[in-house]
Formats: C-alpha cells, sequence, structure tokens
C-alpha cells in the first residue's frame, strides 16, 4: 500500500503562525479525531498534547469508548483529560445539548493555559453538510460560511486542520497505521439531519455530479473569503455611525440603502454583542429606524434593542429577582395542574422575547405572546409582570408564562 501519511504541514502552519505552548485535540475517539490525535502525537517532543473526551452519557458503550481513549492517548504519550456527563431528561435538541456542553468542557481546560490551541477534526464532508444545513435553514452569508477553519477561542484559537481532507483520506490513513477507532451507532441514526444528508442526500448528489461534498465544500470556502471581506467594509462604515456610549446614530444609518442598513446592524450586534438575530426581528428594527420611532423597545434573546434619542442601543436587562421573587414563582408553578414539581435547578426565567409562543390550556396549536394576551384581554400593564419558564436543558421549551398560565 502506498504511504497515505496526511502531511504534518497542515498543523505545522498552524504551529508557526500562532506559536502555541500547548495543542488540545477533541478526541471522540472515532475515525475523524482518531486521525487528528496520531497526526498531532508527532508534535509532542516540541509541544505538550492533550486529548480532551467527553463522554455524554448518550450510548450503552460511552464507558468502553472513553476506556478506549484513555488508552489510545497513552500509548500516543498524550495527556488525556475526560468528563462524564449527564444527559438531560428531555430528549429533544440532544445534539445542541452535547455540542453547548462539549465545548463548555473544551474551555474549562484550555483556558487554564495560555496562548494554546484547541484542534477539532471536521472534515470536508462536515464542511458539506454545514453548508447545505444552513441553507435549508434560510441562512445568509454568515450561515453558509459554514464551519470556520480559525477562529477565536478565549483567549486561545479553535483550528479545523482538515476541512480540506476527505473522510476517506482519513480513514486510509487510520488503516495505514493500524489506527483502532471506534464506531458511535447514533451516527447511523435518520432522524438526525445531518445525517440524512450523510446517509441519503449526498450519494444522490454524488451520481448526478462526482465529488459534490468537495464542490460544496468550495463554495463554502467562497462564502467564507467574501464574507471577510464584507466585514472589513462594514467595520469602516460602523466606524463612522458609532456615538461614544457604542449606540448607532440613526440619522447616518438612514444614509444607507435599507439593505446596507441590514448588513450594518447585523454585524454590530454580532460582533458588539454576540447577539444573533433572524430576519424578521432584524426587518422590525430596521423599519423602527427609518420611522424614526422613539421609545422603541425589541426584545431579542435576553436583551432589549432599544431606538431612543435618534440612536440605536443595546439594553442588556440586570435581573432584580430576588431570593422571594424566585421563591414564589416556583410555589405558583408547583401549585398549577398538572403538578410539576419543580425546584430552581430545573428551569431558567428570563425576559419575554418577540419569538417567543406556547401553546394556551385547552388549545391545539402555539400562538404568539402577543396574540395570547391580546385574546386574554390582559391588560398590557398586567403584561409587564410576566417571566417565560423554560426548562434549564431545554431553554426553546417554555413551561410556563408567570403569573398567567402553564403551557402544557
Amino acid at each position: 500500500m502506498k504511504n497515505p501519511l496526511l502531511s504534518a504541514t497542515l498543523i505545522q502552519k498552524w504551529i508557526d503562525l500562532y506559536q502555541p505552548k500547548a495543542l488540545f485535540i477533541a478526541y471522540s475517539g472515532g475515525l475523524d479525531s482518531s486521525a487528528l490525535l496520531h497526526l498531532s502525537s508527532f508534535f509532542k517532543g516540541r509541544l505538550p498534547i492533550h486529548a480532551l473526551h467527553v463522554n455524554h452519557g448518550l450510548s450503552d458503550f460511552a464507558s468502553l469508548w472513553e476506556n478506549h481513549c484513555r488508552s489510545e492517548a497513552q500509548r500516543l504519550g498524550v495527556y488525556f483529560h475526560s468528563i462524564m456527563l449527564t444527559p438531560p431528561q428531555t430528549k429533544s435538541n440532544l445534539e445542541n445539548w452535547a455540542r453547548k456542553e462539549r465545548y463548555q468542557f473544551f474551555n474549562d481546560i484550555v483556558s487554564q493555559y495560555s496562548n494554546s490551541l484547541l484542534l477539532t477534526a471536521h472534515h470536508m464532508e462536515d464542511q458539506a453538510e454545514s453548508f447545505l444545513l444552513q441553507s435549508l435553514r434560510g441562512s445568509g452569508i454568515d450561515g453558509l460560511s459554514a464551519i470556520a477553519e480559525d477562529k477565536p477561542f478565549g483567549n486561545h484559537r479553535l483550528i479545523r486542520p482538515f476541512l480540506s481532507i476527505s473522510k476517506n483520506v482519513l480513514k486510509t490513513y487510520c488503516q495505514y497505521h493500524s489506527i483502532h477507532w471506534v464506531e458511535d451507532e447514533s451516527n447511523q441514526s435518520l432522524k438526525f439531519t445531518r445525517n440524512a444528508l450523510r446517509h441519503k442526500i449526498f450519494p444522490e448528489l454524488d451520481m448526478i455530479k462526482s465529488n459534490a461534498a468537495k464542490t460544496i465544500a468550495r463554495s463554502a470556502k467562497w462564502c467564507q473569503e467574501t464574507k471577510e471581506v464584507l466585514d472589513e467594509y462594514l467595520q469602516n462604515d460602523l466606524s463612522m455611525l458609532l456615538n461614544q456610549n457604542g449606540s448607532i446614530d440613526i440619522i447616518k444609518l438612514g444614509q444607507f440603502s435599507l439593505y446596507k442598513q441590514k448588513l450594518l446592524v447585523h454585524f454590530w450586534l454580532s460582533h458588539t454583542y454576540a447577539i444573533y438575530i433572524n430576519h424578521a426581528q432584524l426587518e422590525q428594527i430596521i423599519q423602527g429606524v427609518n420611522q424614526k420611532l422613539s421609545n422603541k423597545l425589541y426584545p431579542v434573546k435576553g436583551h432589549m434593542i432599544e431606538i431612543q434619542f435618534s440612536s440605536l442601543s443595546v439594553q442588556t436587562p440586570k435581573s432584580s429577582q430576588t431570593a422571594t421573587d424566585i421563591d414564589n414563582i416556583i410555589l405558583w408553578l408547583n401549585s398549577q395542574e398538572p403538578k410539576l414539581d419543580i425546584s430552581i435547578n430545573d428551569i431558567s426565567i428570563r425576559e419575554r422575547e418577540s419569538s417567543d409562543r406556547c401553546r394556551y390550556p385547552g388549545r391545539a396549536h402555539k400562538q404568539k405572546l402577543k396574540i395570547l394576551f391580546q385574546e386574554l384581554k390582559i391588560p398590557v400593564h398586567e403584561r409587564e409582570k410576566l417571566k417565560v419558564i423554560t426548562w434549564k436543558d431545554n431553554p426553546q421549551k417554555i413551561i410556563a408564562l408567570y403569573p398567567f398560565f402553564i403551557c402544557p
């Protein structure tokens, strides 16, 4: 067999660029991350190499996988860190939960060190799948940029060195080096959209056009490069719109076309406040800007976007909930029907957001809160008391609207 070694320059170039003091490898034990850890281990004479493994507790084989990863790390002579998680009771959005917990663990470990690189094994097919997923969601250029090859990770960098490498190349590499990997049975489940694309759609695409994943991944790369250039222009224009307190002067903003206004506000929110809003919310804000509304508030993801005194600003509501307030909410929840038996550890309490919808008792479908309150004739001043209660491990699921009603 011809030696199918992946070039060490895939990692070397990032070491040369950032001069890290350590490398951290996201290591699940699967094919992709096994190839990445093995390739990274070539640098252990120069840098400390750390394998980071998350036992999500979602498979009957999770402990076996963890033991395998520990043994492989020991065999390669790299440090091994692992964590065992307790899966949430609700099974919806498991992918989001797992991803959030995984990166939180990575951050907890990497942040203990200075100037380090976190490497993940996302490859060409992952990139193509992400591009299609974002297309199905109707995403703009940010989403279509898919997976970034290099991005900040706290005070460190997150690097994906395999984005131009196909899964077949990684498989050949592992076979050549007699690397053993684990197979996660959930990767075959078609209930996950990504798996459905991988097992059903891409084989069909390859029949229409060979190397479809490579071509689609190239489109994602073009989007990334276009986004970088666009961001440079937007940053220059935004700097001329900002007031001293960081708000946007809407008179100056109004001098741009509507399309550019949207881009500027989206860029300002995402890059300054890490607030990512949907198209409908952005349309509402731009409409308010051009109507020069005053004292107008737009609730978005725990923040308030405010138009006041010819400026657009972001207000982060400070929690005014005392221990007594929270106790009253818990007592109210547990006094409702059906009985919930909830503690503060089970729930999150937040302000209302414009996209919130829930199902009123006795009704078949969810409705927007504004429509519900109008139909129930709840006065505006009473609505100001509203607190939205969600499951802590599933924040998209609204349990109740305190102090009004439970959402079945």
